[in-house]
């Protein structure tokens, strides 16, 4: 809201720092400083941290403070009234927009009916928006360009394997034709050198542009508004954070790290506290044009000073420095700052900071750029080695890429812009891509040269070739280092398509050709020669192949003369001014002559001469042989090609007539993988052939026998598919279409899987299915049948009419054949009778339903009401057995114990007759009592010992008689537990049985017509039929049930279930 009020008083002010620092409304709600955050800044940028010497404050700043504040409160009041009425104006500016149009598209209207059907046309004519593309000098390159950019992906791939392949193939026949590269050291040479010339121009065109931009702003592109000038402090935001991001990846260093993140010299601290301050505070350039570009000037100039002392090893400190220029500026930056970002860290082999620059400014920036825009997004992707980005800048030059290089962009629909868009057809540049309008830059020479040598450097020497001839189609100059080096790797290469269409173009244009031969050195034309016998060393004629087809003095042939004498008369010139150098050399040795006679006498000066003759008839004689063997070279490259063509081709051919031979003569058609191998002779495969067709060989009876086992298949899937549905079959045949052909085992597979499916169904279900299938198709025979009988009817009546309109009319023409009526009688019949069938299945489905969900109820209730039942039965089992179990146990123990005691009782007895008897026996000592008293004691404690054992046999035999007891019972509880359970579970079965019956019942009633489909006539049909079978099947169904049962009970998860 403060805006106006900030211009009011900034124009009344004066233009110092601090009338622009209190009238902006930025800086003016953004005061607080950090004393952090000024000596962080100052360390970044070297300069002292001591306060500056403070100015002398002056009427203009007091005033210019307290109007804007005093104003500025003022307004506050004044915000809510102040945005109702923008609101309003708005909305009022909308309804004049929408009126205008309305207005517009009336008066079009009428004068397209005045002008009746022709004014139509021509209004047509000129709504329909067709710009004219540029016509200019640069029209032919643009096309050259365009064609590069359309060219299939595979160009891109990485070329400089196969060059480093294709060298070494290349010195190795060399060496064995006795001109040696190593002893030259020319193989040594590097094949991915980068060109210089163009590089140097993109800084002479960056300086120039500089130095224009120092009139006036950049028209067009400048913020003009809050919201433009937020966009653009957010794009510097993302180009510091790329910044910081990439020097810290490249650095080694963790790009999130808190170390760093919470360090206070650190480049993020730095960063952090500026934004906190208000930074960055840009202002809108269009208030004070004059500063801004000095401004912007000043930020080139140092960022250029930071990129002269910048180190590979503190590279973070110097992006430091650059980021903070970036944000203490007062004006956000121009396409020139950019500029000069982009190439400074391409020169320094920083590629990915300048990627980050480059990102910012083709995804996040609305800058226009400029000539050295393109060129150092040219030389960036080129010194960078990324092909692919090379080929995006191309196609966005020349609005392949409809995203265009960010000049300017409209959609093709746009009805409402088509005055500004014709206005801007005939201005500059604009071509239609995709269903949008993209203008694209004027091409000159330095754009070609640019391509073209990045095009060198990535070996493209095929696009290469076709810039180069654009430049003579031009009337341009090539430049000569391009071109030689362009020769150098197209003969390394042995490129002949290259050549072709580089001598071609040099006969197009024969006077610019001859002019650019004459300005060539030495070794451009011998490499020119050898150019020259690569193209005519693919055909086996003198002359080239397209020249043969007209006469020797037809103008391509006198062309190709005079460009012959101009390398000729070049080469000539070149060799005669060596000699000519050579012969002054060997003068001035004659001439030369020393103080003293005897260390220069004739023979040495005579020798000295004839040295230098020797060397430039030895130069003439090595640059002939070097030529010959280019010419030996490029022919054995020739023949290799045409060698692997023939080869290819006869490989086909082999295939053709082998192929052939198959269908028409091997048994079946029968081949195998060994009569296409191409390793055997083809007299080997042929033979093997002829005696396949023998009869009497085994390879005849082998290929009889994968012919009867053809047929067998054959049979086979055909027995199968009668058996599979229609829905199967389908899948089947398109799995045929799709492969050519399905084996016996995926038809057997099918088939499985269907009779699995018939398995699980139950046997009512499969005879209502069988049973509905047979009514089905008796209802369709018996409606065929009335059908004919009636169409029979009919055609008696009609006879019958026919005879007796013969009879009382034999003179008048036969009445129209009635068949078209009996037709139509017939096909109303028909549809009466299937709308009658169609009500009648209807109706059946309904009641069908009906009685089905009544018949589902009642078997769920019968279902939980026989399990409730079962289940209060085994409780009651299960309590009893329980109950019983522990009376056996309490009686057993009770037994025990009583058997216990008493031998417990017999052991005391034992235990004090032995005691009484030790007794008796030392009285018996010391009384002197007789033997036999102390022989029946000892008797009796035997007898008493023996029914110590006798009771102890006995508790034992009782024990064990318990737990044989407790282990019977046991046995009788489970016995009778299972007999209850396999009675549950028999009835549940048999319940869920019943269910399943009236499910498929329901099934039937519902829709037959889908349940027939999905099954088939079983094969057991009769069987199942007949008495003794259905005894049979249910004998054996009743015995799986049982065994199934029997499984389930003996599982583990069942006794817990029902110990549970």
């Amino acid at each position: 809201m403060l805006g106006p009020w900030s211009m009011a008083a900034r124009l009344r002010g004066c233009h110092c720092r601090g009338c622009f620092r209190t009238a902006n409304i930025r800086n003016f709600f953004a005061r607080r400083r950090l004393t952090t955050t000024i000596a962080a800044a100052k360390r970044a940028t070297g300069a002292s941290t001591a306060n500056p010497r403070r100015r002398r404050v002056i009427g203009s700043d007091i005033y210019t403070a307290c109007y804007a504040t005093l104003l500025g409160a003022a307004t506050v009041v004044d915000v809510t009234r102040k945005d109702d009425r923008r609101r309003y104006l708005d909305r009022r500016i909308e309804e004049a927009k929408n009126a205008l149009d309305s207005v517009l598209d009336e008066a079009a209207r009428l004068r397209r009916e005045e002008k009746g059907e022709g004014g139509e046309e021509e209004d047509e004519e000129e709504i329909v928006l067709t710009p004219k593309p540029f016509r200019d000098s640069s029209w032919m390159s643009f096309e050259a360009l365009e064609h590069i950019c359309r060219a299939p992906p595979e160009r891109l791939l990485p070329q400089k394997d196969k060059m480093e392949d294709r060298r070494e193939t290349l010195i190795r026949l060399e060496i064995d034709m006795g001109w040696d590269y190593i002893e030259r050291g020319q193989s040594l040479r590097p094949l991915w050198h980068t060109g210089t010339s163009s590089l140097t121009a993109v800084t002479e065109t960056l300086l120039a542009e500089e130095a224009e931009s120092l009139g006036a702003l950049t028209v067009g592109r400048e913020p003009t508004n809050e919201l433009q000038i937020d966009k653009v402090t957010n794009m510097v935001n993302l180009l510091i954070d790329a910044l910081i991001f990439a020097a810290r990846f490249k650095t080694e260093e963790d790009p999130w790290s808190d170390r760093l993140a919470q360090n206070l010299e650190s480049a993020h601290t730095l960063v952090r506290l500026l934004r906190g301050d208000g930074y960055p505070r840009y202002m809108f350039p269009n208030m004070d044009p004059r500063n801004a570009v000095l401004t912007r000037c000043k930020l080139d100039e140092l960022n250029r000073r930071i990129m002269t002392e910048f180190m590979p090893q503190s590279r973070m400190v110097w992006v430091t420095k650059i980021c903070y220029n970036l944000l203490v500026c007062g004006f956000p930056p121009s396409i020139q700052n950019y500029n000069t970002l982009i190439w400074g860290f391409t020169e320094l082999g920083e590629h990915d900071l300048a990627w980050a620059v480059v990102e910012s400014l083709l995804f996040y920036g609305h800058l226009r750029p400029t000539k050295g825009t393109v060129l150092a997004l040219l030389a960036h992707f080129r010194m960078k080695r990324d092909i692919e980005g090379f080929y995006a800048i191309l196609k966005r030059m020349t609005a392949v890429d409809n995203r265009g290089i960010g000049l300017g962009r409209r959609p093709a629909d746009d009805g409402k812009g088509i005055a500004h868009l014709r206005k801007r057809a005939d201005e500059c540049n604009l071509v239609l891509s995709e269903g949008v309008y993209v203008e694209i830059m004027p091409i000159d020479r330095m754009f070609i040269e640019a391509v073209a040598e990045g095009l060198v450097d990535f070996g493209s020497v095929y696009d290469a070739a076709i810039l180069l001839v654009s430049c003579l189609r031009e009337g341009w100059m090539v430049n000569l280092d391009i071109l030689d080096r362009f020769l150098r790797i197209c003969a390394d290469q042995m490129a002949e398509k290259a050549a072709a269409i580089l001598i071609e173009g040099f006969l197009e244009h024969i006077d610019e050709a001859i002019a650019l031969i004459y300005q060539l050195g030495e070794h451009s034309i011998r490499k020119i020669r050898r150019i020259f016998m690569i193209w005519d060393s693919k055909s086996q004629f003198k002359a080239h192949e397209r020249m043969m087809h007209s006469g020797w003095d037809e103008p391509p042939i006198k062309r190709f003369k005079q460009l012959l004498t101009a390398l000729w008369l070049q080469e000539n010139v070149l060799l005669y001014t060596k000699v000519n150098e050579s012969i002054q050399k060997a003068t001035a040795a004659l001439k030369n002559k020393d103080t003293n006679p005897l260390h220069s006498p004739l023979d040495l000066r005579l020798e000295r001469a004839n040295s230098h003759m020797d060397d430039a008839i030895r130069s003439w004689k090595v640059g002939k042989v070097r030529l010959d063997d280019t010419s030996w070279l490029a022919k054995v490259h020739w023949i290799h090609e045409t060698h692997e063509q023939t080869r290819a081709f006869l490989i086909a051919a082999e295939y053709m007539v082998l192929n052939f031979i198959a269908k028409a003569a091997m048994p079946g058609g029968l081949r195998t993988s060994k009569h296409y191998d191409q390793r055997v002779p083809i007299a080997t495969r042929v033979r093997w052939f002829k005696e396949a067709m023998t009869p009497g060989t085994w390879r005849h009876a082998a290929a009889t026998c994968f012919t009867v086992k053809q047929e067998v298949d054959f049979a086979i899937k055909c027995i199968l598919f009668e058996v599979l549905p229609d829905e199967w079959i389908g899948n089947l045949w398109d799995m045929r279409n799709a492969r050519g052909d399905i084996c016996v085992d995926t038809v057997m597979r099918y088939t499985g899987r269907w009779l699995r499916k018939m398995k699980k169904l139950s046997r009512k279900s499969r005879e209502a299915y069988w049973r509905g299938e047979i009514q089905y198709s008796e209802v369709l025979k018996r409606n065929k049948i009335r059908q004919d009988e009636e169409l029979g009817e009919l055609q008696d009546n009609s006879r019958e009419v026919e005879r007796a309109r013969k009879e009382i009319f034999p003179h008048f023409p036969p009445l129209p054949a009635p068949l078209a009526y009996q037709d139509f009688i017939d096909e109303a019949k028909i549809i009466k009778f299937e709308k009658r069938l169609r009500k009648e299945r209807r109706l059946a489905k309904q009641a069908g339903e009906a009685k089905l969900e009544k018949l589902e109820e009642d078997a769920k209730k019968k279902v939980l009401l026989a399990k409730e039942a079962e289940e209060a039965k085994l409780k009651k089992l299960k309590e009893d057995a329980k109950k019983k179990v522990l009376l056996a146990k309490e009686a057993e123990e009770a037994k025990l114990k009583k058997l216990e005691e008493d031998a417990k009782e017999k052991a005391l007895l034992m235990i004090e007759a032995v005691v009484n008897l030790r007794k008796f026996k030392q009285e018996s000592k010391k009384e002197g009592l007789l033997p036999n008293e102390a022989e029946e004691a000892e008797k009796y404690v035997k007898h008493l010992k023996k029914e110590a054992k006798r009771a102890r046999r006995k508790a034992k035999r009782a024990r064990e008689e318990a737990m044989e007891k407790i282990t019977q019972e046991e046995e009788t509880e489970e016995k009778i537990t299972k007999e209850d359970s396999l009675i549950l579970g028999t009835r549940i079965m048999e319940a869920e049985k019943e269910e399943r019956t009236q499910m498929t019942a329901r099934e039937i009633v519902m829709d037959p017509e889908t349940f027939f489909a999905q099954m088939t006539m079983p094969e057991d049909e009769e069987e199942e039929r007949s008495p003794k079978g259905k005894k049979a099947k249910r004998k054996e169904r009743k015995k799986k049930q049982i065994f199934e049962l029997e499984k389930v009970m003996d599982s583990d998860t069942f006794k817990a279930q029902m110990c549970g």
